[in-house]
């Protein structure tokens, strides 16, 4: 599954899941006791590297490591699933998980994905961003997304993305993280 940029995620545990983001495992907005505070950089140690394995991220702190065996989304704290590139790097990125980017800390990989999803133009529909960052030509059921990611976040799927009020795009991020199989933590 994985935006064109590249999304994945992170969570301390074994959350278990399919590849880069199944269907249906949520914990985000309308009913799932998510929000962005859940994010907060207060609430996670940053990790100051991270080095991927077998379905396993080893994240390396100041004073400890912690192993993560996830989904993508979810052991790399990347809930857009956001491939590993110069988006990502440039957007806090700290490795490399067969081919996802790793984040240091779930709020960074929000981060990550609400500015990906803001760097696109205004004109789109939430349909249009969809089919682009994440095609069928990635494996996706690109219609399955934009059904679930409509219903789950209130949105239309020809409502523009220059047209989303802050709380809508908040939703949007959220929904598509779940959509691609991002467990917070």
């Amino acid at each position: 599954m994985g935006f064109g940029g590249g999304f994945g995620g992170g969570g301390y545990g074994g959350y278990g899941g399919g590849y880069g983001g199944g269907y249906g495992s949520g914990g985000y907005d309308g009913g799932y006791g998510y929000t962005p505070a859940d994010y907060s950089t207060s609430d996670f140690a940053t990790a100051t590297a991270a080095t991927a394995s077998n379905g396993t991220v080893q994240y390396t702190y100041d004073v400890s490591t912690v192993t993560v065996t996830a989904n993508h989304p979810t052991r790399d704290n990347n809930p857009g699933d956001i491939r590993t590139g110069t988006f990502a790097y440039n957007n806090g990125a700290i490795g490399n998980d067969g081919g996802f980017a790793i984040f240091p800390n779930p709020q960074s990989g929000y981060n990550a994905e609400k500015t990906l999803i803001e760097s696109k133009p205004k004109s789109w529909t939430i349909s249009q961003l969809i089919n682009a960052l994440s095609p069928s030509s990635d494996h996706n059921d690109t219609t399955q997304m934009v059904s679930e990611i409509t219903s789950w976040s209130g949105l239309s799927s020809t409502q523009t993305l220059g047209s989303l009020t802050s709380a809508q795009m908040t939703s949007l991020v959220n929904a598509y993280g779940r959509a691609e199989g991002y467990t917070p933590h």
